[in-house]
Parts: C-alpha cells; structure tokens; sequence
C-alpha cells in the first residue's frame, strides 16, 4: 500500500426533459403548453441569452431514458416533429 488516496467524482443530479420547443413570444409557448395538456404537465421556462430571450416549454423531469423515449414518441406525433430530449 502507497498511501495514496483515490477519489472518484461523485454524479452530479441530471434531469431528463422533453423539449417541445423554444419561442421568443411567450403567447407562443403557452399555445403549445396547452397543447400538450393531454400529454401531461408542461412548464414554460424563460432562458435569457445574450441576443435574445427564449420561452422553452419542458414535459418531465422523466427518471430515465427510456421513460422520456417513449414520452418523446407521443410529442412527436402531436405535431411537435422538433421535440427533443434535453439534459440539465
């Protein structure tokens, strides 16, 4: 035994989100946040950028992948072809 200390990084918490789609007019977001009721809850967020401010609405957090996949499926087939899995 060397003595030394091996560390090993701790995970840091993850959420696993559907995008449905980021809009610079607020009224924009929240047709789409009605839009997808039927779906479950969505949450419109507000993320300020240095050229612009952006209104993303968001389903989840979703506790794996494999969850969101199938959650991503049915926003794609509600007419949100651009919806995406994000990760923060």
């Amino acid at each position: 035994v060397d003595g030394s200390v091996s560390v090993a990084p701790v995970p840091r918490s993850t959420d696993i989100f559907i995008q449905a789609g980021a809009f610079s007019q607020y009224q924009n977001a929240h047709q789409t946040q009605v839009r997808l009721l039927s779906l479950g809850k969505a949450t419109i967020t507000q993320h300020d950028e240095p050229e612009r401010r952006l209104f993303r609405v968001r389903m989840g957090p979703y506790r794996d992948v494999e969850t969101a996949d199938v959650a991503l499926e049915k926003v794609i087939s509600s007419g949100f072809p651009d919806a995406r899995i994000v990760v923060d």
